[in-house]
């Protein structure tokens, strides 16, 4: 279908589905390789591929202003784990909703923003405010066994899986320890081997997970990757609002 002066709808859908596709879907992912750019000490055990990994309990994605969307049976998941029915649970927790107008009319529930004021004693960057609805006056998931999709996947979603450059940008420094210019140490480092570190710390503007090549990281298989980005993939692929997923939502 040729439209002089227009783009049909379906070469535009087309494009979309394109600029989604990791370029490595293709062949063998680009973290099945042996692992570069990791702390010292970590080199030899990623000799098989894989990504220097921990979650290290900040809460720092957790604080980030962005939508959390919830299928349905996470919405029901997590209801019965508060003890509450899911008409309470989308009236107390959902900013927003949607539901597919195909098959069963799966309804999708975007969560509220805002953890508790409290944190604010903590020191965290503008306390939690804008963070998630379920994080508890100490930072910590207050749903943790049933948190969603999206939260158990990260940072394992395609988007930071396209290439060691997007991955690498991801990582942040903790926010007790100096920036390399500003470190002393990073000399001393470099010269034993360990030339790469984060160039930044976490701010809520640009986000980031200090988990990614931290000094204690363990190093994540390239099957665990996998099954977590694939999880991800199929969870963003279900949602029914296109237009939420190519403007506001991704994964």
């Amino acid at each position: 279908l040729i439209i002089v002066g227009q783009v049909p709808a379906v070469a535009l859908k087309l494009s979309a589905i394109r600029r989604r596709i990791p370029r490595w879907l293709g062949g063998a992912p680009w973290y099945g390789k042996p692992t570069l750019n990791l702390p010292k000490g970590l080199e030899g055990r990623a000799k098989n591929g894989g990504l220097a990994f921990s979650c290290t309990g900040c809460s720092k994605c957790c604080r980030m202003d962005g939508d959390v969307w919830l299928a349905p049976e996470e919405t029901a998941a997590i209801s019965k784990f508060l003890g509450m029915d899911e008409g309470k649970f989308e009236e107390l927790y959902a900013r927003n909703a949607t539901t597919s107008t195909l098959g069963r009319g799966e309804k999708w529930l975007c969560l509220v923003r805002g953890g508790s004021n409290e944190s604010s004693s903590l020191g965290l960057e503008g306390g939690l405010s804008s963070g998630c609805v379920f994080l508890d006056p100490f930072g910590q998931c207050s749903i943790y066994p049933v948190r969603p999709v999206q939260c158990r996947t990260y940072p394992f979603w395609p988007s930071l899986l396209e290439d060691r450059e997007t991955w690498e940008s991801e990582a942040v420094l903790p926010d007790d320890e100096p920036l390399p210019i500003l470190n002393p140490k990073v000399v001393e480092l470099e010269a034993e081997g360990e030339s790469w570190r984060p160039g930044r710390h976490f701010s809520l503007d640009e986000g980031g997970c200090e988990g990614i090549n931290h000094r204690d990281s363990e190093i994540v298989s390239e099957e665990e990757i996998t099954a977590k980005k694939r999880a991800a993939l199929k969870h963003w692929g279900r949602f029914p609002d296109e237009g939420i997923k190519e403007t506001t939502w991704y994964l």
